[in-house]
């Protein structure tokens, strides 16, 4: 089988069209065109006080370095926030940072990378149905709701 006969056609049905990447062409366009959410994460992540209390940082923090102890829950708490409140998802993101000792002033980025990464995600999935141009937009209502600005600059993202 030659690799040309085991590539699957970019628009042949949902699920193809779900998880291959976009067209260079597009994908270029796409990260022009949404590129000024990043900096918009950057600079709410930049001028976030970085003292202020953060949520779940600490938790998280915590998960990440029993996660690279190789364990999840915390030995001996009957307390379900201990271990159940967070899901493992971004302790594991966080573990291989923590593990080369990212100072926390880098780990405060995943939330804005993680934050521009779900805009692209939403702009994927709204080019499944809408033109480029309306799901740029849908992906700048999702990246621009305020709400969720909460928690950028923390590593709760």
């Amino acid at each position: 089988m030659t690799s040309s006969s085991a590539r699957v056609p970019r628009r042949s049905g949902f699920v193809v069209r779900a998880v291959l990447c976009l067209p260079s062409a597009e994908a270029r366009w796409t990260l022009v065109q949404l590129l000024p959410l990043l900096g918009v994460f950057l600079l709410v992540a930049a001028l976030t006080e970085p003292a202020r209390a953060a949520g779940d940082e600490v938790p998280l923090l915590a998960a990440a370095h029993r996660l690279l102890q190789g364990r999840y829950a915390v030995i001996g708490t009957m307390d379900s926030s201990q271990f159940l409140w967070h899901g493992p998802g971004l302790p594991a993101v966080l573990a291989p940072l923590v593990a080369l000792g990212v100072p926390l002033r880098g780990l405060r980025l995943i939330s804005p990378l993680l934050m521009f990464s779900a805009a692209l995600m939403f702009y994927r999935l709204l080019r499944l149905g809408l033109s480029r141009r309306d799901a740029v937009i849908g992906a700048y209502g999702l990246g621009l709701y305020a709400p969720a600005y909460y928690v950028i600059g923390t590593t709760a993202g």
